[in-house]
């Protein structure tokens, strides 16, 4: 740039190096010229007409300028007043998918006059002073003659000004006016799409007003804009109202912001509407691009923050990785940290003290999702209320009624389907495919692998060990404790009836089919593929319980090793059975029996009650006459 600021007592060179020099008076505040002699005088002398000469400066009309380029007789080093300067431009407009439209208006400014220096017989330098603003720095483009769309005359082009608020853009916006279209929801020219309501032209840094805010604009660059092919040469930004300390990087076109201060975005800002609030103190890496925002504050975001929409206000103090986009916020997302690709979400009102690791995608969470820690990969949930939930990874396809909150999760927490108050539950890896999971899950250690699950309420209190697959839980199936693999290997399904309460199951409990209010039971080691009618109770079974059928009532029973193949009646309760009672047959009333080794292959009668039986009996049966008899 040319200006020099001095005192008219000091000697100054211009910045080419020749005998005339344009200055600022300090005092007067006024531009002047300085020959190489000395003498000063007011370049106003010179502006419409005045003056003429002035030891190099010459007033020439657009025209005239052209003739002597076009002659070859411009003289190095001199100055030229074009008198007749004005900002020539096709103002930009857009139709309503964001396309920009062949047929604008072009409009002009009011003649400012501009001082450019020839750089050779036939060029200019870039730089320029315009008397009217004295304290401006300008870049004039000479050759500027057309405008882009409608090809009109033009006078030159002004690409950049900084003005007396050290404010930066790469076109004239003392001049340069930009089309809003009307948003009647809230009566205000925001969009820049044309959504067949009114307009109305807006500078870019509002209109000052003396009284509110003379300085709309203080400190804000606006990086170069480089229009792709066939697009307008201007960037068509507007702040609305005040803006201060704001910087952002180049390609940045068609946004509206309102009051926004001390702020930094990169490159390819662009498409950005109804930033009302304004973005204050915020930090935004490249690719700002296509959000609607009800004001920001203290938020530091990666690169492509795009496709956003956030209602009512106080998006505050956040950290956001890399590609933050397409996703639907309500008010009040504030004092979060947040990893990359946070995409698709839909979130209510109040997301609020979060650490969300990468990937959190395709979510939709109610109001108040407060103070979670989420690993990667939390995809495609549907939630209400989620709160104070520590997560590990790849939490996926989750769809809950209402509360999740408080809970403790391990990897792999994958497809569930849960009821109202999913609440204070410890669940460590693999918890997949769970549906019905109803009301009241609350209060559980799950350690491993529990997955294809159905439990309808009351599933509470329980300590579930690794390898529990494919279960259908009845209400009421709380405070247990399971051990590895209940349900095992194949077949693995197993089916309890409500009220299955207070139960211990060790190893390889598989395949099982339990009544109602089967409770308080100590089961271990391989007790397989049973079915269990309701109230049975209270039982302590040892290991190889195997595919018993066990009707009603089979109550206060200790089981011994090698209870086998057992088809056993109602009403067989207080029992205590030893080793080796194999593949019996029960009836009715089998009752207060203890039962020795080897008893095995026996069949039992009505009213055999109170009976002890001793070692090695083998293939009995209880008579129809009521007898015993050993083969």
């Amino acid at each position: 740039m040319a200006k020099v600021t001095v005192n008219a007592t000091q000697n100054v060179t211009s910045p080419s190096g020749n005998s005339l020099a344009i200055y600022v008076d300090n005092i007067t505040k006024e531009l002047m010229l300085k020959d190489v002699n000395g003498i000063t005088e007011p370049i106003s002398n010179y502006v419409n007409g005045g003056g003429g000469g002035g030891g190099g400066l010459t007033s020439v009309t657009y025209a005239e300028a052209q003739a002597l380029v076009a002659a070859s007789t411009l003289i190095p080093g001199s100055l030229y007043l074009i008198t007749d300067f004005r900002t020539i431009y096709d103002q930009p407009d857009y139709d309503e998918d964001g396309n920009p439209k062949t047929d604008v208006a072009t409009l002009e400014g009011p003649v400012s006059p501009i001082v450019i220096q020839a750089a050779s017989t036939t060029t200019f330098f870039d730089w320029a002073l315009q008397p009217e603003y004295v304290d401006d720095t300008l870049k004039y483009d000479f050759t500027f003659d057309t405008t882009e769309v409608m090809g009109a005359p033009a006078k030159g082009r002004i690409t950049e000004r900084i003005d007396n608020y050290n404010t930066r853009t790469d076109y004239d916006h003392r001049v340069v006016l930009f089309k809003r279209y009307l948003d009647i929801d809230t009566d205000t020219y925001y969009y820049y799409t044309d959504n067949g309501e009114a307009s109305q032209n807006t500078p870019t840094f509002g209109i000052p007003d003396p009284e509110e805010d003379p300085n709309p604009a203080v400190n804000v660059y606006i990086g170069n804009y480089t229009p792709p092919e066939g697009e307008f040469l201007l960037s068509n930004n507007v702040f609305i109202y005040s803006a201060v300390n704001v910087k952002i990087g180049v390609d940045s076109k068609n946004n509206t912001f309102f009051d926004s201060s001390d702020t930094t975005i990169g490159d390819e800002c662009q498409a950005n509407l109804n930033m009302k609030g304004g973005l204050n103190r915020c930090v935004f890496g490249d690719q700002f691009q296509n959000n609607s925002i009800q004001g920001m504050y203290g938020t530091t975001a990666g690169d492509s923050f795009y496709g956003n929409t956030v209602s009512g206000q106080h998006m505050d103090y956040n950290i956001l990785g890399i590609n933050f986009s397409d996703n639907i916020i309500g008010a009040n997302f504030s004092n979060n940290h947040i990893g990359d690709d946070f995409n698709t979400n839909e979130i209510g009102g109040g997301f609020q003290f979060n650490n969300i690791g990468r990937a959190f995608q395709g979510n939709t969470l109610g109001d108040g999702c407060i103070s979670n820690i989420v690993g990667n990969n939390c995809i495609n949930n549907t939630i209400p209320i989620f709160s104070s939930n520590t997560i590990s990874i790849e939490f996926q396809g989750n769809t809950a009624a209402n509360t999740f909150s408080g809970n403790t999760i391990g990897g792999s927490f994958q497809n569930n389907t849960v009821g109202d108050n999913f609440i204070d539950n410890y669940i460590a890896n693999a918890f997949m495919n769970n549906a019905n999971i109803a009301a009241n899950f609350m209060s559980n250690n799950i350690a491993y692998a529990f997955f294809r699950n159905t439990t309808l309420g009351e599933f509470s209190n329980n300590t579930v060990g690794a390898g529990c697959t494919d279960n259908t839980f009845g209400a009421g199936c709380k405070t247990n404790i399971f051990g590895y693999s209940f349900g095992g290997s194949v077949p693995t399904k197993n089916t309890v009836g409500a009220a299955f309460e207070n139960n211990i199951i060790g190893h390889t409990c598989r395949s099982n089919t339990f009544g109602d209010t089967c409770t308080n039971n100590v089961i271990e080691d391989t007790f397989n593929d049973n079915t269990i009618a309701e109230n049975f109770s209270y039982n302590k079974i040892g290991p190889s319980f195997v595919n018993n059928t066990i009707a009603d009532f089979f109550t206060y029973n200790e089981i011994g090793f090698g209870f086998q193949g057992n088809t056993i009646g109602s009403t067989v309760g207080n029992n205590k059975i030893g080793t080796g009672f194999q593949s019996n047959e029960t009836s009715i009333q089998f009752n207060n029996n203890i039962i020795g080794n080897a008893a095995h292959d026996n069949t039992f009668g009505e009213f055999f009650e109170n009976n002890t039986i001793g070692n090695d009996l083998s293939e009995n049966f209880w008579s129809s006459a009521g007898k015993w008899a050993n083969s």
